[in-house]
């Protein structure tokens, strides 16, 4: 979806869609209560926006939409049992090897069960994202990209950051994966051409009704939800 983000500020300023998705997770995943093999993300990408704006962006859409649930479903957060309220901004930040060092490896959870209110993490090692994110240009092998992560155990809640644009930096970025250049001839193609400096997010619309409603898992979030490790519901 990124690549097609991309592609289409060509003709748009910004954009934004509900996009299905597909992800194949590991078994052990199945029992999180954070993860679906099928999910919906609302995506969004802004032509010109540093990290910064669509942080900015991403508070306000939240903080925004929970000042109207308070109001617009009343009843329906009472039937939830649910009392949240919009978080106080700006939010918390954290690079990533802080996270690392305060959590281990797999920060997310210990994390998120120790915050109470959203926090940002920034600055992922090259090595740990895909290669669309956009390094510093002055700290090689750092991103600046970024997750937000849920308070009270609900995990993380999205991710995004600012995209690759450059056809060099690109092409150096597919290599140092490993990956076939072939394999994204098509984007390449676009980037030699041109693409516009951008960034955007996509935020899990299953994870956000699970924070919202205090849900014990994300399968009660979905219709007919696929679990990882099995096809049955």
């Amino acid at each position: 979806m990124i690549f097609h983000k991309q592609m289409a500020l060509l003709g748009c300023p910004r954009i934004f869609c509900f996009s299905p998705n597909v992800r194949i997770e590991p078994a052990e995943r199945r029992t999180s209560g954070r993860h679906l093999i099928e999910f919906v993300q609302l995506d969004l990408e802004v032509r010109d926006a540093s990290r910064e704006d669509v942080m900015t962006l991403a508070e306000d859409f939240l903080t925004d939409l929970i000042e109207r649930l308070r109001v617009d479903a009343a009843e329906e957060l009472v039937f939830f049992g649910r009392d949240i309220r919009p978080p106080r901004r700006p939010f918390r930040t954290m690079r990533h090897d802080e996270a690392v060092r305060g959590y281990g490896k797999d920060y997310e959870v210990g994390l998120s069960q120790d915050i109470r209110e959203p926090v940002w993490i920034l600055d992922f090692p090259a090595e740990a994202r895909e290669f669309y994110d956009r390094e510093y240009p002055d700290r090689p092998g750092i991103l600046r990209d970024m997750d937000l992560v849920y308070p009270d155990g609900f995990g993380e809640a999205l991710s995004g950051g600012e995209r690759e644009h450059l056809h060099a930096a690109i092409e150096r970025r597919i290599e140092l994966k490993g990956i076939d250049l072939a394999s994204y001839k098509l984007y390449l193609d676009f980037a030699r051409k041109g693409l516009p400096p951008s960034a955007g997010f996509g935020i899990g619309i299953e994870r956000l009704t699970r924070y919202i409603c205090g849900l014990d898992s994300v399968r009660e979030a979905r219709f007919f939800a696929k679990l990882p490790g099995t096809w049955s519901l």
